[in-house]
């Protein structure tokens, strides 16, 4: 046996012969974790093997460690809570917890040793002190905020590598706790709280969250409300105020929502009258085009997203009408400085536009990307929205939503640069309306001559 294997196993004896709960006994954790952590980097390593078995006891000790610990945490005041999560015992515990459950044949006997071996429900805790984080951040930016969800995505991903064990028998207890309306909540309340209260995280942490709940939805089996869940994600979309120093978590946490949106809506329903604020997406996106010309991939899963809204087909609305209110006024919420378009928009509207291959488009998803578009300054930014509301509009060629784009761009014609020209001049090749077209060239005539007639008297 080799002087680290020794090592080793000198401080394993130490550790399990003292008194749990001790001064002695966490110092002997400690040393024992810390030495552990440089020592092994598999249960299949033949040295773990001889020193620690099937690795149950072990597992056992981790977790009551770890339970003891995470009590101690979610009792503490927030300062203490921070400072105690981001110390490297409670990071070293964490380790050892994701060590055992990985690889991911070995994630059934752990975990159900968690549930087994001393009764142990890790699942629980790791969301309980994923909540206290939460609700640290909901308060807004604080010291050690940052580091402590460094921490917060280890919680996140060893959540994720237990309900993904394929053994589920195993594990009944665990996936209970995960997949209950309470705790799906807790899991979506990540890209709320973080949206919400613009706190930097690790960029992956409302990534996590999702595919964590991707994981949750898939298991549960039971009657959730997860129209109500959707109608919390909505309301934080539409009542949180844009931010000009929008960054690139946030971009982050808004594409999640809105996918988080449409993952409830594939399970349940899609509602016949749109409830997404658009008035609100089409705020904050304007604050994010750096943020998203930065970030290709976010952008397309962005344009992804908006079309799924705008050409999913719905129900017929049945009974009394939708309150309208829910949503939020589409223009009051563009910012100020944007008056000319501002006033270039009729009222919102929940009604759908048919075209003749029978194909629906949402009324207000083109008018927030109409706003998009006319607003937008970078190229790889005008030629997102560009892309996708034109596409849209030619759906919807004889209605009101190509007269509608059409009229907003006339309205800021000034202030459009040579690629949204581009955009607008093709589609007018797809009008079969003459009038339309016939206005628009005559307004662009117009507009021309004036111009030269002011250049002349400079």
């Amino acid at each position: 046996m080799t002087d680290t294997n020794g090592k080793v196993q000198r401080l394993w004896l130490e550790a399990r012969c003292s008194t749990f709960g001790t001064m002695d006994h966490g110092e002997k954790m400690k040393l024992f974790l810390e030495v552990f952590t440089v020592s092994f980097r598999s249960v299949n390593d033949p040295n773990f093997k001889v020193l620690f078995g099937n690795g149950k006891e072990l597992c056992n000790l981790v977790c009551k460690n770890f339970v003891h610990s995470a009590k101690h945490v979610l009792s503490s005041d927030k300062m203490h809570a921070l400072r105690v999560t981001t110390g490297g015992y409670q990071i070293n515990l964490l380790n050892m917890l994701s060590f055992l459950v990985r690889p991911s044949d070995n994630v059934a006997a752990m975990t159900s040793t968690y549930e087994l071996y001393g009764n142990h429900n890790i699942c629980a805790l790791l969301l309980m002190l994923h909540g206290q984080l939460l609700s640290i951040a909901s308060e807004g930016p604080t010291a050690g905020l940052t580091e402590g969800f460094s921490v917060d995505r280890m919680y996140l991903k060893l959540l994720s590598d237990i309900l993904g064990c394929p053994q589920r028998d195993l594990i009944r207890r665990c996936v209970s706790e995960c997949v209950n309306e309470s705790a799906i909540n807790t899991v979506l309340s990540t890209i709320n709280i973080l949206y919400a209260s613009h706190v930097e995280v690790p960029r992956d942490i409302p990534e996590t969250a999702l595919n964590l709940f991707k994981k949750q939805q898939h298991l549960t089996t039971v009657n959730i409300s997860l129209d109500r869940i959707a109608a919390n994600l909505e309301q934080t979309l539409a009542t949180t105020p844009a931010n000009k120093e929008s960054t690139s978590t946030t971009l982050t946490c808004l594409v999640c929502l809105l996918e988080a949106v449409l993952l409830i809506r594939q399970r349940i329903r899609f509602p016949p009258v749109e409830t997404l604020s658009f008035g609100a997406l089409a705020s904050a996106l304007l604050n994010m085009e750096n943020a998203l010309a930065q970030n290709s991939e976010y952008a397309k899963r962005l344009i992804l997203c908006i079309d799924a809204f705008a050409t999913t087909p719905r129900q017929e609305a049945s009974g009394a009408p939708a309150d309208k209110k829910q949503r939020g006024s589409f223009l009051d919420l563009i910012p100020r400085s944007f008056n000319s378009l501002k006033e270039s928009l009729a009222p919102s509207s929940d009604r759908a536009v048919a075209d003749e291959a029978g194909l629906t488009v949402c009324t207000e998803v083109v008018e927030c990307l109409t706003t998009l578009f006319v607003c937008a300054v970078k190229e790889s930014t005008i030629f997102l929205y560009g892309s996708e509301l034109f596409k849209l509009a030619q759906m919807s060629a004889k209605g009101d939503l190509s007269r509608y784009v059409l009229d907003s761009c006339r309205d800021n014609f000034m202030n459009l640069n040579e690629l949204q020209l581009s955009f607008l001049c093709n589609f007018l090749f797809t009008i079969s309306d003459k009038v339309d077209i016939d206005a628009f060239v005559g307004f662009v005539m117009e507009t021309m001559l004036s111009n030269d007639k002011l250049n002349m008297k400079k």
